[in-house]
């Protein structure tokens, strides 16, 4: 579709990116590499954990039986 693809993996390297993609005046898809083990608020790293489904009705879609 014409769209330039720029993936970024240094943060220092985001600003000129995204004036560089300005530039282009093209459809731009800027694929930015975040290290997923360093969440910030509001996100809550006791939410990553795997459910657990107490109630009976709900036991077949428990991950330990996956």
């Amino acid at each position: 579709m014409g769209a330039v693809g720029i993936r970024v993996d240094d943060p220092a390297e985001l600003g000129p990116d995204v004036e560089r993609a300005i530039k282009l005046n093209k459809p731009t898809v800027i694929d930015i590499q975040v290290d997923g083990t360093q969440l910030a608020q509001p996100f809550r790293k006791d939410k990553l954990k795997m459910p657990t489904h107490l109630l009976p009705i709900y036991t077949h879609l428990d991950h330990r039986i996956w």
